[in-house]
């Protein structure tokens, strides 16, 4: 039963029941209905709006004479699970602008903008609703620069040449003697026999050593200027450990040679060269102070456990297969996978700001992380990370040319950023996590798009702004993405958007040696379109319960010219009907019907607690306004006692209401679950009473 709390007889004899302005200009009425409304205190500057109009310029720049349709949603609705609606809906001529008039909840500080072709073909933005014009671009930008447009600073090195029989010799120039155990002079050549166990030589120097059999060493030390040239086919075994520390020495592993070192490590430094046209095996090998290890094309190079260059412009670079367990790039140390295969099955570290990483190959490897600031990692065909690629250090910055691809099964970054050259597939099979990146994150350089694929896209701490940015043209197909939201300040968005970065899209990438291809079909994007209610009290006679049943319309925004009203309960005895006044247009709804007529139902329908209850289907009609209407300005949807002429509306169309007065409707900004009967609204939303008491503070209350 409804609470009826009578105003006195003299109130209702000075008032027409036909002259419903009378009625809510008066003074005494709003006192009657403030003692009995629920909330004390109501903020004097509560005008109980919960919608505000915004206004959206959107500019096309894709394909020439193209007509596209323009998509405003409240979520991601690309996103598998989601609950976006649809807010706005026009068209534009590509080329131009459309300018929208967007009715969207005060609450709402983000959309998110389909651009969608004859086709059906669909891209996606997310976008911060401006207080002033929200501008929104689609189409490619920035020069025409060349497909495979370098995103990263690009290494050299001047490689030995192989046909170099100086450096790898096929056969031992004449008049040369075998090498003596002892009793060798400087800068004089000799050959190595398989009766050598072990090479010392002392202080000195010059000394060139062709290996022309088989030998096995318990140890090697070679002076200034010295070279150790193994002959095609032949094999070298050490049985201990290499002093390889002379600065200017050589060594060169001729075309099916090997140097086998078992458990032994190799550790080359001091400007050394290691040059491998065959087969290298040890248990660890270290490159340090400006050494040089070159694999060469069809050479293999194979450490069980850690590969490292580590200071002083050491390098390591391979044209041929490297496997290894683990590379570490430190110091000022280079690794350069030069058209070259390299399987790292453990871990890939980069961690110095001064060492570069770069493949012009294909690179496979357990995990990757990069704590080294500046732009020297670079990769140019195809990386494989079978784990977490991990980026956490300020300004890390790893470069994807033109055409290359990135795999990984989950990434992580931190104050880093990702450069995609035209044509740039990075695909991230399940996890991408990520915590502050602000203007960093991923950003396609090139003149056609780069595209980024996630299996999800999670914060790692909540309400951080700049979690992610997204720049250039880039296309990014995740659909589980985390939403858009800020920090507390809408200048520090969690998804930071730039250029023409969006989501999903109609881009395709040819398939390459590097790059498997890209070809993107576009998710569907759901049409359920924006719910507002209207929900009243029917005080015409007297003050009510506040539980807002007593009439609830659903009404949605303007799609293609029309808006949509649902009469969804009657929580009222009295004979109500439903009315509009939209601008200059005005007239019944339901076909001037009375509630309970209208619904084909009587006593208190869809306002029981108990679901089984008088419970009906609602009713709907149709409304054409046109496109441009605006319901927030203009949405004028009321009840009238038949009875009495009476009318009730919301607070923005109820002539002589001022802030802070006690509302007798409401227009709530979403598809609302209003109260059972009997049941006041403050009891179903605990948030009303703060947002009543001030009108800046909990404004989406209606969503708890």
């Amino acid at each position: 039963m409804k609470k009826n709390v009578f105003l006195a007889l003299g109130l209702l004899s000075m008032f027409s029941c036909s002259n419903h302005e009378d009625l809510f200009n008066s003074d005494y009425f709003q006192e009657q209905a403030k003692e009995a409304f629920p909330v004390e205190n109501i903020d004097p500057t509560q005008t109980w709006e919960t919608m505000v109009v915004r206004t959206m310029n959107v500019t096309v720049n894709e394909t020439e004479g193209e007509q596209y349709t323009i998509k405003v949603y409240t979520e991601n609705p690309f996103n598998t699970v989601n609950n976006a609606t649809l807010l706005a809906k026009t068209t534009v001529l590509n080329g131009q602008k459309s300018i929208l008039s967007l009715d969207a909840p005060t609450a709402l500080q983000y959309v998110y903008v389909v651009l969608e072709d004859k086709d059906s073909n669909r891209s996606m933005k997310p976008v911060v609703l401006s207080d002033v014009t929200t501008e929104v671009s689609f189409g490619l930008q920035g020069e025409n620069r060349s497909i495979a447009a370098r995103a990263g600073s690009s290494s050299t090195y001047d490689a030995p040449d192989v046909n170099d029989t100086d450096l790898f010799p096929q056969t031992v120039p004449d008049g040369i003697s075998d090498f003596p155990p002892y009793g060798f002079s400087a800068n004089t050549s000799y050959k190595v026999r398989q009766n050598i166990t072990s090479i010392n030589l002392g202080g000195t120097t010059g000394v060139k050593l062709y290996v022309v059999e088989d030998v096995t060493l318990s140890g090697l030390y070679l002076t200034s200027g010295s070279q150790l040239l193994v002959l095609p086919g032949v094999k070298v075994t050490m049985t201990g450990n290499p002093n390889l520390g002379q600065a200017g020495c050589y060594i060169t592993v001729g075309k099916g040679a090997s140097f086998l070192l078992g458990d032994n490590n190799l550790q080359i430094g001091s400007d050394y060269r290691f040059y491998n046209w065959g087969t290298v095996e040890a248990a660890n090998i270290q490159c340090d102070n400006g050494a040089f290890l070159y694999n060469a094309a069809s050479a293999t190079l194979t450490t069980r456990g850690k590969l490292s260059a580590e200071n002083s412009t050491s390098l390591i670079a391979n044209e041929g297969n490297l496997t290894a367990n683990s590379l570490y790039v430190q110091g000022s140390g280079r690794f350069i996978n030069d058209l070259g295969n390299a399987v790292v099955s453990a871990e890939t570290i980069i961690n110095s700001n001064s060492a570069g990483w770069e493949n012009n190959g294909f690179y496979h490897t357990g995990r990757m992380e990069i704590t080294a600031t500046g732009n020297q990692t670079i990769n140019k065909c195809q990386l494989i990370v079978d784990g977490q690629f991990n980026m956490h250090t300020s300004s890390a910055v790893f470069s994807m040319d033109g055409g290359s691809y990135t795999r990984c099964g989950s990434l992580y970054m931190d104050m880093s950023g990702i450069n995609m050259g035209s044509g740039a597939f990075f695909d991230v099979v399940g996890e991408a996590k990520f915590k502050y990146n602000k203007d960093l994150g991923f950003k396609a350089i090139g003149s056609e798009w780069a595209v980024l694929r996630m299996g999800s896209a999670v914060m790692e701490s909540a309400n951080q702004g700049f979690t992610i940015a997204y720049s250039g043209n880039l296309l990014i197909d995740c659909k589980n993405h985390f939403a858009q939201g800020h920090s507390g300040d809408v200048n520090q968005p969690y998804i930071q958007m730039s250029g023409a970065a969006s989501f999903d899209g109609k881009v395709s990438i040819e398939k390459s040696e590097c790059n498997p291809g890209y070809t993107n079909i576009p998710a569907v994007t759901p049409e359920p379109a924006t719910i507002f209610t209207y929900a009243f009290e029917d005080m015409t006679r007297q003050a009510g319960d506040y539980d807002f049943n007593d009439v609830v319309l659903k009404v949605s925004p303007v799609i293609d010219g029309k808006v949509t009203v649902q009469l969804v309960a009657a929580g009222a005895q009295k004979n109500l009907k439903v009315r509009y006044k939209l601008g200059s247009m005005g007239g019944d709804l339901f076909d001037g019907q009375e509630v309970h007529a209208a619904l084909k139902a009587t006593g208190l329908i869809n306002t029981n607690k108990d679901p089984n209850q008088n419970t009906v289907a609602p009713v709907s009609d149709v409304i054409t306004v046109g496109d441009g209407f605006s319901l927030a300005k203009n949405g004028d949807f009321y009840i009238v006692e038949m009875d009495n002429k009476g009318e009730v509306h919301i607070p923005e169309f109820t002539p002589g209401f001022k802030s802070g007065n006690a509302p007798y409707a409401l227009r709530i900004a979403s598809d609302w679950e209003w109260p059972y009967e009997q049941q006041s609204i403050t009891d179903k939303y605990d948030g009303f009473v703060t947002w009543a008491t001030n009108a800046n503070a909990d404004l989406d209350w209606y969503t708890k």
